[in-house]
C-alpha cells in the first residue's frame, strides 16, 4: 500500500504522454480527421472552458504572427490549413519532457517540416504545451517554434526569469512590461470574464490592460513555482497561486491556481511571448 500513490501518479503521467504522444503521431496524417480523432470533444471539457490551439509564423511582411483558436471549428480549420501547406516529414529530437496531471510540456529541436507547394523542408526548433482535460485525446496545443537567435546567457536568462516572478509577486505591472518586447504576443487564459476563456494578447499595450485587469480582480497572496525550466532560448514554468478576491460577493475569499507558461526570449533578452493555460480558480 505505502507504494501505490506514487505508482498510481506514474500511471498518469505515461497515458498523459501516451495521449500527447498519440495527437503528434496523428499530426503526421494527411488526412485531418485522423487528427481530429486526437481531439478532446469540447462536451467532455471538465475545467479548461475552450479548446486551446496556437502556433506562430513569419507573415509575407517579415512580422511574427501567434495565431490562435479556441474552438473545434477553428481548430479543423487550422489543420485543414496546415494540410494544405506543411507536413512533418520526420522525427526531430526530443530535449524536455515534463509531464503533471493536467499537461505535457515537450522541447524538440531539428523537427523536419516540408512545404508542399515548394517540396522545401525547413529544420524547426520548438516548445508545445499540451493539456489534457476530458476523457481522451488532448485538449489543447499551445506551441511556439523558435524565431530569434538568444544572445543572452544562462546568468542574464536566469535573472530576467527571476525579474519577473518578483515583479508577479508584487503585482508590479510597469516592471512586468519592461521585461517584455514592444510587440510581445500572448495566448493564455483570461481568469476575468473572458468567454472563452483563451484569447490572444497583443503588445505591450494590451498586455498592460491584461494585468491591470487580472490584478483589479485579485490580490496576490504568494506565488510559487511548482516547476521551472531555463533554457537557451524560453523559460518554462509551472507557478501555484495563491490569492484574495477583491471585489463582488466573495470579495476577501482566498482562492488558488495553477499556471503553466513558455516564455521564449528575443534578440534583445526581452520576453516575446507568454503562451500557455491555467487550471480554474479553487475557492477556499
Amino acid at each position: 500500500m505505502a507504494g501505490s500513490l506514487p505508482m498510481a501518479e506514474a500511471d498518469l503521467l505515461i497515458e498523459n504522454r501516451l495521449r500527447a504522444r498519440g495527437h503528434a503521431l496523428a499530426e503526421r496524417s494527411l488526412d485531418v480527421e485522423d487528427v481530429m480523432a486526437t481531439v478532446t470533444p469540447p462536451e467532455q471539457l471538465t475545467w479548461s472552458d475552450s479548446l486551446c490551439w496556437c502556433v506562430n509564423d513569419y507573415l509575407p511582411d517579415g512580422t511574427n504572427h501567434l495565431g490562435m483558436d479556441n474552438t473545434l471549428v477553428g481548430v479543423r480549420r487550422f489543420y485543414t490549413s496546415w494540410r494544405e501547406t506543411e507536413l512533418a516529414v520526420g522525427n526531430g529530437y526530443l530535449l524536455s519532457d515534463l509531464r503533471s496531471p493536467w499537461y505535457v510540456f515537450s522541447e524538440s529541436i531539428g523537427t523536419p517540416l516540408k512545404n508542399l507547394k515548394t517540396e522545401v523542408v525547413r529544420s524547426i526548433d520548438s516548445v508545445v504545451l499540451f493539456l489534457l482535460d476530458g476523457g481522451k485525446g488532448i485538449s489543447a496545443e499551445i506551441c511556439w517554434r523558435q524565431c530569434e537567435e538568444v544572445t543572452l546567457d544562462l546568468a542574464g536568462r536566469t535573472d530576467r526569469w527571476v525579474g519577473f516572478l518578483a515583479a508577479l509577486r508584487s503585482q508590479d505591472v510597469p516592471g512586468l512590461l519592461d521585461l517584455m518586447s514592444p510587440t510581445v504576443q500572448a495566448a493564455v487564459r483570461d481568469y476575468v470574464g473572458a468567454e472563452p476563456a483563451f484569447v490572444a494578447v497583443r503588445g505591450r499595450d494590451a498586455m498592460r490592460v491584461y494585468y491591470e485587469k487580472l490584478f483589479d480582480y485579485i490580490e496576490v497572496i504568494d506565488i510559487e513555482p511548482v516547476l521551472t525550466s531555463v533554457r537557451d532560448w524560453f523559460v518554462f514554468n509551472e507557478l501555484r497561486w495563491v490569492a484574495r478576491l477583491k471585489g463582488g460577493a466573495d470579495a476577501g475569499r482566498e482562492v488558488r491556481f495553477l499556471t503553466a507558461e513558455h516564455m521564449p526570449f528575443d534578440a534583445d533578452g526581452l520576453f516575446m511571448a507568454r503562451c500557455g493555460y491555467g487550471t480554474n480558480i479553487e475557492r477556499s
